[in-house]
């Protein structure tokens, strides 16, 4: 082999490697709630949120009460949910929409691709 292709080679498995250690820890997080995780919505109805939780730069978890949460696709990655004790919505009226609502999260706006609800008491159960 030719010295150009073993540099390429030897990059190529160096990012391989850099790749399925990032996505380890993220596939792990997400792997928690997927189990319990349901279609799709359009939309939610909340007062308030009672928690929120990062699974990673483009997933949310939040509780719009104690007994009731949602998995929240971001369409992009959403970098100042780390460290953030706080998230806001831009939802109207008391509803939050897939597609035109966002997280915002210190100065960015994170908009939401997809909305699903959890089975929570499932999960609880599933934990025993």
């Amino acid at each position: 082999m030719k010295t150009p292709q073993l540099i390429l080679l030897a990059a190529t498995l160096t990012l391989s490697a850099c790749a399925s250690l990032h996505s380890e820890p993220k596939a792990a997080a997400t792997s928690q709630y997927t189990p319990y995780v349901g279609e799709p919505v359009r939309e939610i109805d909340y007062t308030r949120f009672h928690n929120w939780d990062k699974v990673d730069d483009r997933t949310v978890v939040v509780w719009t009460k104690p007994s009731q949460a949602y998995l929240l696709t971001l369409q992009s990655a959403c970098w100042d949910l780390s460290g953030r004790e706080m998230v806001a919505v831009d939802g109207f009226g008391g509803r939050l929409r897939a597609g035109t609502d966002s997280i915002i999260a210190g100065r960015m706006r994170c908009r939401i691709k997809t909305i699903q609800p959890i089975d929570l008491a499932r999960m609880k159960a599933a934990r025993g």
